[in-house]
């Protein structure tokens, strides 16, 4: 898969670039991923119907729920050693290092990427804690206050009684500071296309690299912002029927919680697993177009920034 790479492009040359590689050489492409594709979307079906069997048995079968748990953990490592497996195979592609090289980088940048993420979620989730505690000690409150009342209360009343606007606020307080945190670390996705491109060590480059990427934040949330905007509406016609399960699925399970028998046929959870499998086969070449994107707008600014070091001397001299 050869194209110019080191070239100034808009935002949407970028787009127009990935999606001219992609087709161009899709036969390649999936030629050399649809077995991690595969992998990936067989799991994901695999963790959407556990998911939804949880949530049944959790009112059928309370004592399934813990199994299920450990069997959705699971599935989830395996999620990440499957995208780590595709994203390994695409850079092969992409880079003049062989797949080995390229499965150790792509797993050093997602244990990075889940450390971020681990951070960020500690963070976010301290109003939300702040606001459930003081919610639950209000409750307890006014329980030990009328004695007469203290018996435990319906599942509904107690979902009613939580939910305050106190802790809807502090859920949107969690959402905003995600977002701001999702904003300010655009640049690092500039510093993994670069360390996956070229020979270089974290340690010694991820934080001149964020710097680097920080000058070009503009360029980098306009490719984000128009890249995002265009899988969206993929996604929404691609999971569409996905959802029209899930929504059958849930008005089913309130159905059966307020005592009410399963109107869903036997084979729900077949179709479901066979819808997912398509879906997020799919989805999987949607999210290497994706990254063929920012595949190019590590190129641009890579050109942007050998053009800015060939001028900044010729301004000194002057």
């Amino acid at each position: 898969m050869e194209q110019e790479l080191y070239k100034i492009r808009s935002a949407s040359a970028c787009i127009k670039a990935a999606y001219s590689l992609f087709g161009s050489n899709l036969k390649t492409i999936f030629r050399r991923l649809w077995i991690p594709a595969l992998a990936f979307a067989f799991i994901m079906a695999a963790l959407v119907c556990t998911s939804s069997y949880t949530s049944q048995a959790a009112v059928e079968h309370p004592k399934l729920v813990m199994p299920l748990g450990i069997l959705q953990s699971s599935l989830y490592v395996l999620m990440v050693i499957a995208l780590v497996w595709i994203l390994a195979s695409l850079f092969t592609m992409l880079n003049k290092f062989g797949f080995k090289r390229n499965l150790l980088q792509t797993t050093k940048l997602a244990i990075l990427q889940l450390v971020i993420d681990l951070v960020m979620v500690l963070i976010v989730a301290i109003p939300i804690v702040i606001a459930v505690v003081r919610q639950l000690k209000a409750v307890a409150a006014a329980q030990s206050a009328d004695p007469l009342h203290t018996t435990a209360l319906p599942q509904m009343q107690a979902a009613q009684t939580l939910f305050t606007p106190a802790l809807l606020g502090a859920i949107g307080i969690a959402v905003i500071l995600w977002l701001i945190f999702e904003l300010i670390l655009l640049p690092i996705y500039y510093f993994y296309m670069k360390y996956m491109m070229e020979p270089i060590h974290i340690r010694t480059h991820l934080w001149k690299s964020f710097k680097t990427g920080f000058r070009y934040w503009g360029f980098l949330f306009v490719t984000f912002f128009m890249m995002g905007l265009l899988l969206l509406c993929l996604y929404l016609v691609l999971f569409m029927p996905l959802g029209i399960l899930h929504t059958a699925q849930s008005l089913s399970l309130a159905g059966i919680i307020m005592g009410d028998p399963s109107g869903l046929p036997s084979h729900i959870y077949i179709l479901q697993f066979i819808t997912s499998l398509a879906t997020f086969f799919v989805f999987t070449f949607l999210v290497v177009w994706a990254v063929l994107v920012l595949y190019y707008a590590y190129g641009s600014i890579e050109q942007k920034e050998t053009e800015r070091k060939a001028i900044a001397p010729q301004h000194d001299n002057n």
